[in-house]
């Protein structure tokens, strides 16, 4: 299994992420922004760093996404299951957020 960083995922804003929903439907996100949050810390395995960060990821203005765990595709990675929760909306479009802790 990769471990996420915002480092890794950093170079892949303006690309597409997938979001995988029920009945095989798919709706395809721009990942528009990476945020690091905070300083990072020891893990205790010999100095690893870990940094909480967020994902900025804007969506088509409908439909907006129920908050929830879904099989999403990040550039570049497999899918993985991971929580998204909408928090604005506009005629351009629904903007998401994932956080990695």
């Amino acid at each position: 299994m990769v471990k996420l960083t915002a480092e890794l995922l950093e170079p892949h804003v303006g690309e597409t992420v997938h979001v995988q929903l029920d009945a095989g439907q798919q709706i395809a996100m721009t990942l528009t922004k990476v945020d690091p949050m905070g300083q990072g810390a020891d893990d205790g395995s010999g100095g690893v760093m870990h940094t909480a960060f967020t994902l900025d990821l804007t969506g088509p203005p409908g439909p907006v996404i129920e908050a929830l765990t879904y099989p999403i595709t990040l550039p570049g990675q497999d899918a993985m299951p991971l929580f998204i929760s909408a928090h604005g909306q506009d005629e351009a479009g629904t903007y998401y957020n994932i956080g990695f802790s």
